[in-house]
């Protein structure tokens, strides 16, 4: 029987730990029933945002793409999430100029 789960929490996938993250990201979060925030995590946080679908979470990462050029993108999709809704955000932020793109584990 599968356990139940909170539509709230992201279980991530496991993998090795390969760097340390930076001192300030934006952080895009893939729940798994599709819906997305977006916001920044470090030394200068943001507060995450609910975004009602991908385009707006797009709108949103220009915007602080632009406000902070430097900050790389870290997105956080559950392990239930659709692999494609994972890569086409891959995808738009490389797009948009931002080169470092990473995908959080546990």
């Amino acid at each position: 029987v599968p356990q139940a789960t909170n539509p709230n929490v992201i279980d991530l996938p496991s993998a090795e730990k390969s760097a340390l993250p930076p001192d300030d990201y934006i952080q895009i979060s893939l729940k798994p029933d599709a819906t997305l925030t977006i916001g920044v995590n470090g030394k200068n946080p943001v507060a995450a945002e609910d975004a009602p679908d991908r385009a707006a979470v797009l709108r949103r990462l220009r915007a602080l793409h632009e406000e902070n050029p430097d900050y790389p993108v870290m997105i956080s999709g559950d392990r239930e999430s659709k692999y494609d809704d994972v890569i086409q955000l891959i995808s738009e932020a490389k797009k948009m100029g931002i080169n470092r793109v990473g995908l959080a584990t546990k």
